[in-house]
């Protein structure tokens, strides 16, 4: 069996291990594609049968992306977006949050240039799986269409948002029917058991899943740490030539003020912004967190609902006079909006911007129901019992007692949220059937940027863990040679 591992900067750290465990129990042939010039060069010879340096690939490093007469690109545009847009390949560029502020046509051709050279790539190796740490890059989302046209199994490793049990995702977006929880099944009863625990556990004592209570925001903090990442920063980019040319690293003089700006800003905005206070009625009131912005969750998973102020205000339009929003930051964008964002929001007709410190349990136990896009405040209310408003694509969205708004037009928001509440029941024995569903269905293991967190991800249990997650997914493709296989089915174009 071919194996291209796809591996997205510090992710080739977990990704060589596993090639080499499958070179070594199946004779699996591995290849790597790795992005990221530090990474290609330490480890393209560690556990890969042959690696790739992806900038190289698609041509990133070299200048005249696309040098044709723009109407020969747009002919291309209409052939690729036929193939693979839904109904446009522009979701390829939100997928880039560097790609996605570029003009248009500089976008454009970057795009097209990009889908081109990987379709070559895969053609050449013909791998029977491909195995990827993401979807937020241009190339990673393009290698997800390209196989899926060519029928080729991609697995990205997808958080269930409930501790750190991961389900094999066959597709860019968070829901597909081809993965996701299968509600047909019938869980095992240890399953059963330990949902049960699990939720008795968090209603006791609510916790963050696993990945989200490893993600820090103390790298906001000054340290001589930092002074001497910037050095090597300023080496790597003008001596070693290692950044140059790379789209995600700015120039340092750039880099520096943009980090000194965000840290100021968190400061003062911390002390300047006049935060409004939680109500008195707040069972009346509607809790909504602001998501990290550009980020895969609000670009992609989020469909329509990028805007997250233009949401905000379809939300407002759309709830009784009676009802308000209470808006909470999130932690990491502390610094990073400026703020005739947050006086927007506070302007908005019956919502409530409070402190980031606010804890999020607290609002999701006591507001009327949670609205999320895609975040995991809408898995911490289930797991309470609380109504939860999905607007994008998530996981949690298979669960029978959420409301799903993102194929309903913001003008019927309204009466659906009505009918939902109205009839809204949280039925204890259901919840349990759901949870245990999913960890009968999921494969426990710690998955987030191995270099952050060596000790929770590269550790022999850890590794083993994950290698059994991609076993049983080989072993699955194996018996039936239509599983993991999705098609891209453009609907604009039929």
């Amino acid at each position: 069996m071919k194996i291209l591992f796809a591996c997205d900067w510090d992710f080739t750290l977990l990704y060589k291990e596993i090639a080499k465990k499958l070179n070594y129990e199946l004779n699996a042939i591995c290849f790597g594609v790795i992005n990221g010039k530090i990474f290609y060069e330490k480890y393209k010879n560690d556990g890969f049968e042959k690696c790739f340096f992806m900038q190289d690939l698609v041509g990133e490093l070299k200048k005249g992306i696309d040098s044709r007469d723009w109407v020969e690109v747009l002919k291309d545009i209409a052939k690729y977006e036929k193939k693979y847009g839904r109904p446009t390949l522009n979701a390829a560029a939100m997928s880039d949050r560097t790609y996605y502020y570029q003009p248009r046509t500089e976008r454009a051709r970057r795009i097209i240039k990009t889908y081109k050279k990987l379709e070559e790539f895969i053609e050449t190796i013909r791998p029977d799986l491909v195995l990827t740490s993401g979807f937020g890059a241009l190339p990673f989302f393009a290698i997800s269409d390209i196989c899926q046209s060519k029928r080729i199994p991609i697995i990205y490793p997808l958080n269930s948002r409930l501790e750190n049990y991961h389900l094999p995702s066959f597709t860019q977006y968070e829901e597909s029917e081809t993965h996701g929880i299968n509600n047909e099944i019938i869980p095992k009863k240890a399953s059963i058991v330990k949902a049960k625990s699990l939720i008795d556990s968090f209603n006791k004592n609510p916790k963050k899943p696993v990945l989200e209570s490893l993600l820090s925001y103390s790298h906001f903090k000054f340290s001589f740490g930092h002074l001497y990442r910037f050095f090597r920063y300023i080496y790597r980019y003008y001596f070693s030539k290692t950044y140059y040319g790379d789209h995600t690293k700015n120039p340092p003089h750039i880099k520096l003020v943009s980090e000194i700006e965000t840290r100021l800003k968190r400061k003062i905005f911390q002390k300047l912004i006049s935060y409004q206070s939680i109500p008195d009625d707040i069972n009346q009131w509607f809790y909504f967190p602001l998501h990290i912005q550009p980020e895969y969750t609000t670009m992609i998973c989020g469909t329509n609902c990028i805007d997250q102020i233009g949401t905000l205000i379809s939300l407002s339009n759309s709830l009784s006079i009676s009802n308000g929003i209470i808006v909470k930051e999130h932690p990491g964008m502390i610094g990073r909006r400026n703020m005739n964002y947050y006086e927007t929001i506070k302007n908005i007709p019956n919502v409530r911007f409070i402190n980031p410190s606010t804890s999020s349990f607290e609002l999701i136990k006591k507001t009327k129901a949670t609205i999320t896009i895609s975040g995991t405040a809408g898995m911490e209310a289930i797991l309470l019992g609380k109504p939860v408003i999905t607007l994008g694509n998530v996981v949690y969205n298979s669960y029978k007692n959420i409301l799903s708004l993102k194929k309903i037009p913001r003008a019927k928001w309204g009466e659906e949220i009505n009918y939902y509440l109205q009839n809204f029941n949280n039925n204890y024995e259901e919840l349990i059937d759901y949870i245990a569903k999913i960890i009968d269905q999921s494969f426990s293991f710690n998955w987030i940027e191995p270099q952050d967190n060596p000790e929770k991800v590269l550790n022999n249990e850890n590794i083993e863990n994950f290698y059994k997650f991609i076993l049983k997914q080989i072993n699955l493709i194996s018996k039936d040679k239509n599983y993991g296989k999705t098609s891209i089915i453009n609907k604009s174009y039929l």
